[in-house]
């Protein structure tokens, strides 16, 4: 199993933190796909957001980039999931 083998994951508690990672960043996809900034502008929010969520200081994820380096996760794969 490589480490990025979705199919065996068991779902443990960071593995539930992770799929919460990763829809709120699809809500801050839609959320900034819709703002009236530049191309860049939006970008660069979205790339905010995101760094927010991963300091531990968003309201939409309850968690930081400790709570998901824990397990072995492949975060590209459970965005296309």
């Amino acid at each position: 199993m490589n480490n990025c083998d979705i199919g065996e994951l068991v779902m443990t508690q960071a593995n539930k933190k992770s799929e919460e990672f990763i829809g709120a960043i699809k809500v801050y996809i839609n959320y900034w796909e819709r703002q009236n900034g530049t191309v860049r502008e939006n970008m660069e929010g979205l790339a905010f957001s995101i760094l927010v969520m991963l300091d531990g200081c968003s309201g939409s994820f309850g968690g930081n980039i400790e709570t998901l380096s824990k397990e072995n996760i492949c975060f590209h794969e459970l965005f296309t999931k």
